[in-house]
């Protein structure tokens, strides 16, 4: 059922600006994509290439042995993530790809087709009638979604697979996340704030000499 994109009563309304911790719902300003973030892990603060061999020497321990295909990718997108965590902005691109492959399985394709989004598609109307439409275009921080982004994925490899909130898998959530990065390569670059220390090399030395 379509998503009814009518304004909700002043109370609640009221409650959700509250609530809002990133930006700010009641402003159209460039940057103020708002979100609810408050007591949520800040995964962006964590080195994730570090776990990433670990994952990869222990894989019976961390690969789940059902068969689990989504879990099982949960890992293999963490590589690309803590890629683009480092500054790499392709792996950005070679994890949007994974995700609509996974997502286009999950919708019963047998190849990856724009069908493969109706899942993301659901995420956005949810988050339309929870925050505003539009909202996300207006711009955040770049670790805000990138927390979401792992928050998901973490829940995914976990064994979690729909989040109470929205009723959508945290896969969906987890995609919708990585596109709305991939968008704002182009429409809000300034929001890049991955941290340097966490790029090849770590800080840029300087020339300056210390006394």
């Amino acid at each position: 059922m379509p998503v009814d994109f009518a304004e909700n009563d002043s109370s609640t309304n009221r409650a959700m600006t509250a609530a809002v911790t990133v930006g700010d719902l009641t402003s159209t300003a460039r940057g103020s994509g708002a979100r609810k973030s408050a007591n949520k892990p800040q995964w962006c603060q964590f080195p994730f290439w570090t776990v990433v061999p670990l994952v990869n020497l222990f894989r019976d321990v961390f690969v789940p042995s059902d068969n689990d295909g989504v879990r099982y990718m949960a890992h293999v997108l963490l590589d690309d993530m803590a890629l683009w965590q480092r500054g790499n902005d392709q792996s950005l691109d070679w994890v949007a790809a994974k995700v609509l492959a996974i997502l286009s399985h999950l919708e019963g394709q047998e190849r990856a087709n724009l069908r493969g989004l109706l899942p993301v598609i659901r995420v956005l109307e949810f988050g339309a009638k929870k925050y505003a439409v539009g909202n996300w275009t207006r711009g955040m921080a770049w670790s805000v979604v990138f927390t979401s982004a792992m928050s998901h994925l973490t829940k995914v490899q976990a064994g979690e697979t729909v989040d109470d909130e929205s009723g959508e898998s945290h896969f969906a959530h987890f995609a919708c996340n990585v596109f709305f990065l991939l968008a704002y390569r182009d429409i809000f670059p300034e929001g890049d704030d991955r941290l340097p220390g966490f790029r090849p090399g770590g800080v840029p030395k300087t020339n300056v000499e210390v006394s």
